[in-house]
């Protein structure tokens, strides 16, 4: 009967330890939020400070809305890397981004709280710089963000943008 003892002493060790082992590889690797201070400007542009990195063409960051039922619902708040719309009734051409570079976040960092919403299509304006009309591009309207959102931007903590983690503000309007 001892030794069943000490065998179960051993197995409950052996899992305390698995437990501990997993739970330390869990805050070293999962991605942190951090909460950041912020001011919002009258033209309703969030600045903040952040000692980061970011990669080019891919780093961008995410505007979620609160919904009524608690959940939160990702916006269209970036449309610079796409090209060939219309926004604002200004037709925006071809653009493009083909080479990734890690670089430090601009200080202060800016970003607009408004989102797009696409009402439409047309066709691309007679006389287009690339000379090729195209059929049936997006329109898109910007429009402030009303109501509680949440902000999240991606970063990198190294200047080699291998150690990812996100800012995080949630803000209560």
């Amino acid at each position: 009967m001892y030794q069943k003892g000490a065998i179960g002493n051993r197995v409950g060790g052996v899992i305390s330890v698995l437990i501990i082992a997993l739970g330390l590889a869990y805050y070293a690797f999962r991605q942190e939020d951090t909460f950041l201070p912020y001011t919002i400007s009258t033209d309703n542009t969030l600045t903040t400070n952040i000692d980061g990195y970011f990669e080019t063409c891919m780093d961008s960051a995410r505007i979620y809305k609160l919904l009524y039922e608690g959940e939160w619902v990702q916006l269209l708040n970036g449309l610079e890397g796409k090209g060939n719309y219309y926004l604002d009734d200004e037709f925006v051409g071809y653009g493009m981004c083909d080479v990734v570079q890690c670089q430090e976040l601009p200080k202060p960092y800016n970003l607009r709280l408004i989102e797009y919403n696409k009402v439409g299509e047309k066709d691309t304006p007679v006389g287009h710089w690339s000379g090729v009309n195209m059929k049936n591009v997006p329109v898109y309207e910007s429009a402030p963000i009303t109501g509680d959102i949440k902000v999240e931007i991606p970063y990198a903590t190294d200047p080699n943008c291998q150690n990812k983690t996100t800012a995080s503000i949630v803000l209560k309007r």
